[in-house]
């Protein structure tokens, strides 16, 4: 029988619960910039633009949070900021209409 530790210890980094966690914000945050909020974030238009917005620039080298979450998830922070951009522009020529948004993003931050 394996104790807790042994568990802990026996799993590859990418797969610890901190790891997968931080990828989800990622992936939250890139849905939420790409305009797909989800219906629990609820609010006035006015305030789902804001956050919007505020998910745009959560993509930042600047921003300390960003580059925290992308260590834990095991990413580089350029990396991740190349994904944003490019996703953002595909959905601007509405590239991604066909697909499933959180698929294409889920995909993206899966194969960091």
């Amino acid at each position: 029988m394996q104790s807790i530790n042994q568990g802990i210890l026996g799993n590859k980094r990418e797969d610890m619960p901190h790891t997968r966690l931080a990828k989800e914000v990622l992936i939250r945050a890139l849905m939420d910039s790409l305009g797909s909020l989800s219906s629990t974030s609820g609010g006035t238009k006015s305030q789902l633009s804001i956050l919007r917005s505020q998910a745009k620039d959560f993509f930042s080298m600047t921003k300390p949070r960003f580059r925290l979450i992308c260590d834990i998830a095991m990413a580089e922070p350029s990396y991740v900021i190349k994904i944003h951009q490019s996703l953002t522009e595909h959905n601007k020529r509405g590239d991604l209409k066909k697909f499933s948004l959180k698929v294409v993003v889920a995909k993206c931050i899966d194969h960091l």
